[in-house]
């Protein structure tokens, strides 16, 4: 579905004789090619990284098409369970971990990720884990909770950088899985903190 959507960028870009990556960002296209399925979603481009609402009035329809064109081609060929084939762009993301991404940008809690899924909340918070290591933006405050991500960064900004990881999610005060940890860990990583 990527190469399609650079496919409808290039054409785009072409008409408005600007370049493609003016018009719209390579992970911007990525966050699209992941929605997978968006018949009945309202307003699907709204989390996407560079669709504001300018760009989602402008374009938004012609890369909707490209989507529901795809999907309607894949949908002959799903898994099992009857759950979309979903393409995962990033490095180490799983069809299993791509689908909990698209249930995460659709809204859903990490309660209802795990009801639908099926899983346990230590497998979908490894699905995080595995997530934001591909270089998907994942909230993780929604996830873990406001406060105890806001106390958790708190403590490991002030953490001893000699420690061991282990001493270090002993000293905290704020209980953290060890899953919420590594999370927590992945996500300021991504962010560029040490």
């Amino acid at each position: 579905m990527f190469k399609k959507l650079v496919e409808a960028r290039f054409e785009l870009a072409e008409k408005e004789d600007i370049t493609p990556h003016a018009l719209l960002s390579d992970v911007t296209l990525t966050e699209m090619a992941q929605l997978g399925r968006i018949d009945g979603v309202e307003n699907p481009f709204e989390r996407v990284s560079g669709m504001g609402k300018h760009k989602i009035e402008a374009y938004g329809d012609i890369f909707a098409e490209v989507i529901k064109s795809h999907a309607g081609k894949k949908s002959a060929k799903k898994s099992a369970n009857d759950k979309p084939v979903l393409l995962a762009k990033g490095p180490s993301a799983t069809d299993t971990q791509t689908y909990t991404w698209n249930l995460y940008k659709a809204g859903k809690s990490l309660d209802e990720i795990t009801a639908e899924q099926g899983m346990s909340s230590k497998t979908i918070l490894n699905h995080f884990i595995a997530l934001v290591r591909a270089a998907n933006y994942v909230e993780v405050k929604n996830i873990i909770g406001e406060e105890r991500f806001k106390q958790a960064m708190e403590e490991l900004n002030d953490a001893d950088p000699y420690a061991s990881l282990s001493e270090i999610k002993g000293d905290l005060e704020v209980e953290l899985t060890n899953e919420e940890f590594r999370l927590m860990l992945a996500w300021r990583e991504g962010i560029g903190v040490s």
